[in-house]
């Protein structure tokens, strides 16, 4: 591989970095109020019931505005999501630099950025795929 040329790895990181940076974009863009959201719920409107990640998106825009109280009271499980997003923003700057700089070590990095996205995917998911299945 050329030294100037990207690994796979690395261009993944950066493809999730920008998508990333478009959800909490969002969430900064869109106050968290009621029918500011440009995507409604389509379980909501189909059946009239709430599911359990309506609301998903204002918690969202809560939570970057620093409104903790308010991002539990639009979902429950939305500072928990909320953080998986931040913290794998975060995560993809940081294994792009080290794989950047680490390039004969990437398969060390590659198994760390799985490892703790891995820990932080379950910490935040499990409650919620719990309620989806009733488990």
């Amino acid at each position: 591989m050329p030294p100037s040329a990207l690994s796979s790895y690395s261009k993944i990181n950066i493809i999730l970095l920008i998508v990333l940076t478009g959800v909490l974009a969002y969430s900064a863009i869109f106050p968290p109020a009621p029918d500011t959201h440009p995507i409604p719920c389509i379980h909501e409107q189909l059946t009239g019931q709430p599911c359990p990640t309506c609301g998903l998106s204002r918690s969202f825009s809560s939570m970057i505005r620093l409104d903790f109280l308010r991002a539990e009271q639009w979902n429950p499980f939305g500072p928990r999501l909320f953080l998986f997003f931040f913290v794998q923003w975060i995560f993809r700057i940081v294994f792009l630099i080290l794989a950047l700089r680490l390039r004969l070590h990437e398969k060390t990095v590659i198994t760390t950025d799985i490892v703790l996205s891995a820990g932080i995917f379950f910490y935040a998911y499990i409650p919620l795929i719990r309620t989806l299945f009733r488990f």
